[in-house]
């Protein structure tokens, strides 16, 4: 089945799945122990830690295993909440940010605007962190429903300017686009691994290597004291595997191949009277959401997913609530606009004959819900 739910989760790389499994037989042991076995798999632990510091132009210090981007999130967002603390984030983000920082900060929580492309103007961020000063910021890289990129690089400029730490959570990024020096413009930096064809269960955090404040959980002394818990080697290096692999994919230019693919989606969506939410920013190169004409998102969904297209309505950890997109209300989308939208993301190897043949369905399925729609005002009558 042809998957257009990327963002949601990627699919096992092979790199990342033979990782695994020969890590699960040379490295059981725990990598705290003292014995030699033990001692192996510390080596091969520290090993992906340098493995993935040297993919994200970083020191080994900087990088913290976790269980995702989630506790990655978490744990950033708790390291500064306090009795009067402020913390400013986008009102786009992820809910792991967003719902969090909601918890620990109360009123005491800055929600920096967007545009109606969905991109935060780093003018009024500017304004809100100088007038707030806020014990922490955070920024998403690029948003995980609409594929729009954020000016991460000039908020991260304001937050120095400020004396204030910033924060990206950047689960879209590897396998996009170029990783760059992004992490030397971030005190903060949260990553998922199945986000880029990695295991689920396996995070990375970036923290400022001097940060003894930060204690994802309490317990053990793993990771430097600032998260306990026996590490997951084998996750781990299936993570560190895959980041390899997706930023090569990025660097001999397979990601932004599928620029083309989507915007030739994109131009069959539009004349069938669909509107691209974002249309106007920068966005990813494998990233579409879509209003539809007609009928709500999760009809469009069970529509394709019979067709064969894996597709999704907006971000996979919101889909259960209730009402619109809180992202799409942040871009001043209206409710009924907002129930129609659909998400597609590609992987960097989804062929261009896959994205032909989704936009080939999604007519088909816009005129056999118009026609059961038809029937069924006949019907009523």
């Amino acid at each position: 089945m042809p998957g257009f739910d990327h963002n949601a989760t990627a699919p096992l790389r092979e790199c990342s799945r033979k990782a695994w499994l020969d890590a699960g037989e040379q490295f059981r042991a725990n990598p705290s122990a003292l014995y030699p076995a033990a001692l192996r798999a510390k080596a091969a632990l520290e090993k992906a830690r340098g493995d993935v510091a040297g993919l994200l132009a970083c020191e080994p210090g900087r990088i913290i295993f976790t269980s995702g981007a989630t506790e990655a999130n978490n744990a950033v967002l708790r390291r500064f909440a306090g009795p009067d603390a402020r913390c400013a984030v986008s009102a786009v983000e992820h809910p792991s940010v967003l719902e969090t920082a909601r918890a620990l900060f109360g009123e005491r929580l800055a929600l920096l605007p967007v545009d109606s492309s969905g991109r935060v103007d780093p003018a009024a961020a500017a304004e809100i962190i100088f007038d707030l000063k806020p014990a922490l910021v955070s920024v998403m890289a690029a948003n995980s429903e609409t594929g729009v990129i954020q000016p991460i690089y000039d908020i991260a400029g304001i937050c120095r300017e400020a004396g204030v730490p910033f924060h990206c959570d950047a689960v879209q990024w590897p396998g996009r686009l170029p990783l760059g020096d992004i992490a030397r413009h971030c005190a903060y930096m949260s990553f998922g691994a199945h986000k880029f064809g990695g295991p689920r269960g396996a995070g990375i955090l970036l923290a400022p290597a001097q940060d003894a404040g930060l204690r994802g959980q309490f317990g053990g002394r793993q990771e430097g004291g600032r998260r306990a818990g026996t590490e997951d080697v084998a996750d781990i290096l299936a993570a560190a595997a895959a980041l390899k692999e997706a930023v090569a994919e990025v660097a001999d230019g397979r990601a932004a191949a599928q620029q083309g693919f989507k915007a030739a989606f994109e131009a069959r969506m539009e004349a069938l009277g669909a509107e691209l939410a974002g249309k106007q920013a920068p966005r990813l190169p494998n990233t579409s959401l879509l209003l539809m004409p007609r009928h709500e998102g999760a009809r469009w969904v069970l529509r394709l997913a019979k067709l064969g297209f894996e597709t999704g309505t907006g971000s996979a950890c919101s889909s259960g609530r209730a009402g619109p997109s809180h992202v799409l209300n942040a871009m001043g989308i209206d409710a009924a606009r907002a129930k129609r939208s659909l998400r597609v993301s590609s992987g960097a190897a989804t062929p261009e004959r896959d994205w032909q043949a989704l936009a080939d369905a999604a007519e088909q399925v816009l005129a056999d819900l118009d026609a059961e729609a038809r029937d069924s005002a006949v019907v009523s009558i």
